[in-house]
């Protein structure tokens, strides 16, 4: 008896009238979720053998399917909520608050990591904005035009006029950076004899 299981399955239905959306559940599935059945069996065999036993009644309310006569209610709604289902639901909500705080620290501190990271790259900016003012506080202030502006000025009116045919603006070319060339070796020759002269 009991030994083999059955071979069709068994499904239950189950209305929840709770408007809280809990589901009311027994203490005895309680503590058999926490495994602690075995438990609850060694001190029930100690105190029978100590006192009377005493009839215990459940107030059930059977569903409101139909029961057929002679058979009994398939299953139970039991009025009150059992107080283990309230105890495991605040171990729950304790749990995601721990869970809360410990990501809301996290956030925090890698907050605080970035704006260290921040005012240590702005003083870095700053500090480098000011070292390139100190390099140039000396250079004179007067405006030079840059050089060869008249062979710059023939190089891009004859691009435009050859724009699908660029090799007609070689001769334009050679002379721009013949002019750039000489231009650039009068500075170096004015530096280098500045600093001779010093």
């Amino acid at each position: 008896m009991g030994g083999q299981q059955s071979k069709q399955p068994r499904s239950v239905s189950y209305e929840n009238d709770s408007t809280d959306g809990l589901i009311d559940i027994s203490d005895d599935v309680v503590n058999r979720l926490k495994g602690q059945r075995a438990e609850q069996r060694k001190d029930a065999k100690s105190q029978e053998t100590s006192r009377k036993p005493e009839v215990v009644v459940p107030h059930v309310v059977p569903t409101t399917r139909p029961v057929a006569a002679g058979s009994a209610p398939a299953f139970f709604h039991y009025a009150e909520p059992s107080l283990t289902s309230m105890q495991v639901r605040k171990e729950k909500e304790a749990e995601l608050k721990a869970n809360d705080d410990y990501w809301k620290q996290t956030l925090a501190k890698r907050e605080a990591q970035f704006k260290q990271n921040d005012a240590a790259m702005e003083k870095e900016y700053n500090d480098t904005i000011d070292n390139v003012k100190k390099l140039f506080e000396n250079a004179p202030a007067t405006y030079q035009p840059a050089p060869c502006q008249e062979f710059r000025a023939k190089l891009i009116a004859c691009y435009k006029q050859h724009s699908k045919e660029s090799l007609q603006c070689a001769q334009e070319v050679k002379d721009f950076t013949t002019c750039v060339d000489k231009n650039r070796v009068q500075l170096l020759d004015s530096k280098y004899a500045a600093s001779d002269k010093k």
